[in-house]
């Protein structure tokens, strides 16, 4: 717990840190040299300074239905005048979840909007979160990102930059997603090029662009920012972006490089992507060792998006897997079994087969109404 009698100085230096304007760090500041490490993409460097200082700090644990970072306390000094005891590592430990992609939209809008009443406070750091809310907030990476969302963040932060936020590679790092959610590519791309050159929220920048490229099928293009990112970053995880020319040992070993590799999203997507790997080439065995570990250990009762996504990938497999094996029988009762309430009748159930039915059966001489009626209720 962070004590009363803990004070936080906020720095003019430290929020051009925080804005990504270039500037020296003082690092005998524990806010500054966190954000420096933030800038430089060295997040376990900011973990460990993190917990240098909060030893008990909270990391990737459950916690009152929050994963990430949690400082536990509001005790730290507030800005004088204010009503509201505002915490102003709620910010930095927000910064430090967002560049893991811990967080989906939920929680930063717990720490945005219930930390402090932004929108009726001065000063630069509140215009920054202002900025960010419409930029940041906007995109959950577990749902397709919204078009309009991205228009309306451009529309608005754009022109900060000629004024309140010019020179902010933070504000331009957000315009430079938007503008891939839109796939206008020829504006995002420079911005990341020049981003990735400062070594300003490189690591990203560069998972950004790879996965973009990999979506769009410009492989040629994608594996100079890989090799790039190999070259600055060789210890990261880089997943989907490269399965497409791995060999089935190959994958295997780099989902467990990621499984390993300690962030939460890391982990979830490597362990989520070999499970789905296994299952496409029909390994029922290895998958059932795989998904049976998880099973094991979860009890469909989280309220975190993060998990929740996990937990309806995984029983999505698992259903599937029944059907590929013709365990009919079995698919409906297991999907009430997990509490997921994609299907909450039998009506969407019966919808949810049909989609199966034509995905993986097409050549079937039988009418779905047929291979339904014949093999449930």
């Amino acid at each position: 717990m962070i004590s009363a009698e803990d004070t936080t100085v906020l720095t003019d230096n430290y929020i051009k840190l925080c804005y990504g304007i270039p500037t020296e760090a003082d690092t005998s500041n524990f806010m500054e040299h966190a954000m420096q490490l933030l800038n430089a993409s060295d997040y376990r460097g900011c973990l460990v300074l993190f917990k240098s200082k909060y030893p008990k700090l909270d990391t990737v644990i459950w916690h009152s239905g929050f994963y990430g970072l949690i400082i536990p306390d509001s005790n730290i000094q507030s800005y004088k005048g204010s009503h509201i005891k505002y915490n102003p590592i709620d910010y930095l430990s927000f910064r430090y979840n967002n560049f893991l992609g811990d967080l989906v939209n939920d929680e930063q809008a717990w720490i945005f909007l219930e930390s402090a009443d932004i929108v009726h406070r001065a000063g630069r750091l509140y215009k920054l979160q202002e900025a960010e809310s419409s930029g940041v907030l906007g995109y959950d990476s577990f749902r397709w990102p919204d078009s309009v969302i991205a228009r309306e963040a451009i529309n608005e932060i754009a022109p900060f930059l000629e004024k309140d936020f010019k020179g902010s590679r933070r504000v331009q790092y957000i315009l430079a997603w938007a503008y891939l959610v839109l796939a206008d590519d020829s504006k995002a791309i420079p911005i990341y090029d020049r981003l990735i050159e400062e070594n300003y929220y490189a690591l990203p920048s560069l998972k950004n662009v790879i996965k973009y490229l990999w979506i769009k099928k410009r492989m040629g293009e994608q594996e100079k920012y890989v090799t790039i990112c190999n070259k600055m970053f060789p210890d990261e995880c880089l997943l989907l972006e490269r399965y497409n020319q791995s060999s089935a040992d190959s994958v295997k070993t780099i989902c467990k490089h990621c499984i390993r590799f300690g962030t939460q999203r890391d982990s979830i997507e490597a362990s989520i992507f070999l499970a789905n790997y296994l299952l496409d080439k029909r390994a029922y065995t290895q998958f059932d060792s795989l998904t049976n570990i998880y099973f094991k250990q979860h009890t469909f009762e989280s309220y975190d998006p993060l998990k929740k996504y996990e937990e309806k990938f995984y029983s999505d497999a698992k259903i599937l897997e029944l059907f590929l094996l013709k365990k009919y029988n079995r698919m409906y009762a297991f999907r009430n079994s997990v509490h997921l309430h994609e299907t909450d009748n039998k009506n969407d159930f019966k919808k949810y087969v049909k989609q199966l039915y034509a995905t993986y059966m097409p050549a079937n001489p039988l009418s779905f109404e047929d291979f339904f009626r014949n093999n449930f209720w």
